[in-house]
């Protein structure tokens, strides 16, 4: 498989895959555009890994991390600190070694709510964008973007501290555009 100019790549997260069934929360997002590609397994070409969430990690995965040049995906790092440093990932059965991405030339990721550079500055635990709950501890929250021409100009943009995680039913009447109605639900 080849990378799309201007296609958009969507992770299935820990979140979006139900464990019992191959249905995703997040099917439905490649029928809103043609340029949107919706991974739930790992893939790799021209030197990109994509691997979406899975619960525990095979030889296979190994394999294709330390192959890569770059890596996108939603697994957590062993080593990457939780809660603002207080207690580390650990090891998981989900959780990625730092050795299997440390040779990359960029390597984001997501899973751990809490951002985290290592520092060579080649790998990225964005974080969540946004406070999962109540508690959540105020830190600097950002969004990633980047180039597979050039990885290097990653860049993190500050994502406005006062969005909060709003949970909406949606119920799409028989033949609706999914994507329409999706719009009338989000804030503008």
């Amino acid at each position: 498989m080849a990378a799309h100019a201007g296609a958009i790549f969507v992770i299935a997260g820990g979140h979006d895959q139900d464990a019992h069934s191959n249905e995703t929360a997040i099917d439905f997002i490649d029928d809103l555009e043609q340029n949107i590609e919706v991974f739930t397994e790992m893939q790799s070409f021209d030197g990109i890994c994509l691997l979406p969430y899975t619960r525990r990690l095979t030889q296979e995965h190994q394999r294709e991390l330390q192959g890569a040049e770059i890596i996108l995906m939603h697994q957590g790092i062993v080593e990457t600190p939780l809660d603002h440093g207080k207690r580390l990932y650990g090891k998981m059965p989900d959780a990625v070694p730092l050795s299997w991405v440390e040779h990359s030339r960029l390597t984001i990721c997501g899973h751990i709510h809490t951002p985290w550079l290592n520092e060579t500055g080649n790998i990225v635990v964005l974080g969540s964008p946004y406070p999962t709950h109540p508690r959540h501890p105020d830190c600097e929250r950002n969004i990633g973007m980047f180039t597979l021409e050039d990885p290097s100009d990653f860049t993190l943009l500050d994502f406005p501290g006062t969005f909060r995680l709003q949970k909406h039913v949606l119920e799409i009447k028989e033949k609706e555009n999914v994507k329409n109605a999706l719009l009338k639900c989000l804030p503008s």
